[in-house]
């Protein structure tokens, strides 16, 4: 949907060639801020083609050139059982000269007429800091996931240093750690391995793992092999778990660096039993200490079960910085069906738009 800006003189079409769309998207700063084959504009297609089919992209413009920017991405998602065609918010920008002016209100607005038009049932996001005062003030509620991130020391010894302080904690962290490993090494029936593909039987393995939540998106095979393999989608590395041949639980997981520093993201986990989330946890080891990352992170709701197995084997809490950004779910409902008000939610950094 296209809105002219209040500063336009005459009654200009937008331009809405994704080019010019990604023109203004670039303004943002690194946008989109993770590795991914192919140009930005692939990347755009990946993202945002579904999107457009489904009118869920809406400009505001000023003699035709776009200076504000909101779309929402097609995302089947369960509530309490229930699959409802969702979508979610995606890459809300205004360009800096036209800001203040009310543009991306304007911008929400006709976005929300959109998804409406286009029979979604409900809208959600995983905001920043400014995206979550105006989801609030168009209308969403924040759903109290608790939202944690974990991290996992994987390399004792360049993290806690030379320090007789360090050397102590070092010991306990690595008898920890070695405790932790062995304990998965006994379970037998059940085998990892990294794919280039989502095994056929997903959907069935998926559709039971969500029935344990209130809130979870719906992880169809579909949708898992657009957004995790797809090259212009990202650079993940996807590990399947099996048990007596069939899928009893998957990974994904990413590497990044900061400030010189190698990470590992897990960003999607999902599993039949504790026993197959600690061998998964185990391989993500493996794929660390392969790699030479240092940590591995993970965002979890801290009432998902699977919590309880990120702990016990030996992830602690991170502690947010301040300015850092923490992750928030803000979600509304067209279809006049009831908000979840306390619920056990199965969220992760996979399942937003953050990667």
């Amino acid at each position: 949907m296209q809105t002219e800006s209040k500063n336009s003189l005459t009654p200009n079409m937008c331009n809405t060639d994704p080019t010019a769309i990604v023109q203004l998207l670039q303004a943002i700063p690194e946008w989109p801020g993770f590795n991914h084959k192919g140009s930005k504009e692939d990347f755009w297609h990946w993202r945002y083609d579904a999107s457009r089919e489904r009118n869920l992209i809406s400009l505001v413009c000023h003699e035709n050139n776009i200076v504000s920017h909101a779309a929402s991405l097609p995302t089947l998602i369960v509530i309490n059982g229930k699959v409802l065609d969702g979508a979610q918010w995606s890459d809300f920008f205004t360009d800096p000269n036209f800001r203040k002016q009310g543009l991306i209100e304007k911008a929400l607005k006709n976005l929300e007429d959109s998804e409406i038009s286009a029979g979604i049932e409900t809208d959600f996001s995983f905001p920043s800091p400014a995206g979550y005062t105006i989801g609030i003030n168009t209308g969403l509620k924040e759903i109290p996931c608790r939202f944690k991130q974990y991290e996992l020391i994987i390399d004792p010894d360049k993290f806690f240093g030379s320090s007789k302080t360090g050397r102590v904690k070092k010991l306990a962290y690595a008898t920890a750690m070695y405790l932790k490993a062995n304990e998965t090494h006994g379970i037998k029936g059940v085998r990892v391995e990294d794919v280039s593909e989502f095994p056929q039987d997903i959907d069935e393995f998926t559709r039971d793992f969500e029935m344990d939540y209130d809130l979870s998106i719906r992880h169809s095979r579909e949708y898992l092999m657009h957004r995790y393999l797809h090259p212009c989608g990202g650079e993940y590395i996807v590990s399947i778990a099996k048990c007596n041949g069939k899928t009893c639980g998957y990974m994904v997981s990413r590497f990044y660096s900061a400030d010189g520093i190698e990470y590992m993201d897990i960003v999607d986990l999902c599993a039949g039993s504790h026993s197959v989330v600690r061998v998964l946890l185990n391989h993500s080891v493996e794929l660390c200490r392969n790699h030479g990352s240092r940590t591995i992170q993970i965002w979890l709701s801290s009432r998902d079960w699977i919590s309880y197995d990120v702990t016990r084997f030996g992830f602690k809490t991170l502690k947010p910085i301040a300015g850092e950004r923490v992750m928030k779910f803000l979600i509304r409902r067209f279809d006049g069906g009831k908000i979840p008000s306390d619920p056990v939610c199965h969220l992760m950094l996979g399942d937003s738009d953050w990667v």
